[in-house]
């Protein structure tokens, strides 16, 4: 008969990393759902919709992709006069970065959160939760997300978010510290690919700035002009 395992856990300790967790998830998908709420404005914007039929047809995809197609798609019908070109080159970037992040809020929506235990001094197990693959797409390599990943996706959905919001020509109007334009498009195309990944922070920093009108050397531009005529007299 196999012999049972028995771990002794501190309630108080498995107590406050259940909450940890929870409030961390908590976080995570909410920062998730208002960055889908910041694209659901410009899509308004972008179809001329009023906002309660705009966030009915936005959100009338049965997932984040079809929400993200039908946005790319009004952009492209969009006239200059609501959404600049500088406008729908962000937009594409953040809408390209929001679908490689949505890949991270999939596996946690439909993942499934476990208790791991590990050794302390004291003889008692150090609690902690981690999320692991949904069971219809269990895998014995897929990567297990620590609690760790939670924290670093909560700052970079975040700032995603902050940036699509930042763009937006109402928020420019009224809000007086406020990043530049070319500042949030150079900070999300430095975001990961993933969200749990920490960003790089030389992607998409901006090069070097292109230099300014070349001042004539005056004297030698005479001096060559009169070369020209002589040589035409002859």
């Amino acid at each position: 008969m196999a012999k049972l395992f028995h771990a002794k856990i501190d309630k108080l300790e498995y107590h406050k990393a259940r909450i940890e967790f929870l409030y961390l998830f908590g976080v995570a998908m909410s920062h998730w759902a208002s960055l889908e709420a910041s694209l659901c404005e410009w899509f308004q914007r972008a179809s001329g919709m009023n906002s309660q039929m705009a966030t009915t047809v936005f959100f009338s995809g049965t997932g984040f992709r079809s929400r993200a197609e039908m946005l790319e798609a009004v952009l492209e019908h969009t006239p200059r006069k609501r959404v600049s070109e500088e406008q729908k080159t962000f937009l594409k970037a953040a809408i390209k970065k929001a679908r490689q992040f949505s890949t991270f809020r999939n596996r946690i929506a439909h993942g499934e959160p476990r208790m791991r235990l590990g050794p302390k001094t004291d003889g008692k197990n150090d609690v902690t939760f981690v999320f692991y693959p949904s069971k219809d797409r269990l895998d014995a390599t897929a990567e297990i997300l620590e609690q760790s990943g939670l924290e670093i996706a909560i700052n970079n959905i975040h700032t995603l978010h902050r940036c699509i919001t930042e763009m937006s020509p109402w928020v420019r109007t009224r809000v007086k510290k406020i990043r530049s334009r070319e500042e949030c498009l150079a900070q999300v195309l430095a975001l990961p690919n993933q969200a749990n990944e920490k960003s790089d922070p030389t992607a998409g920093a901006p090069g070097p700035q292109p230099q300014g009108p070349q001042h004539r050397n005056k004297k030698a531009y005479r001096a060559e002009q009169a070369a020209k005529r002589a040589s035409k007299k002859k």
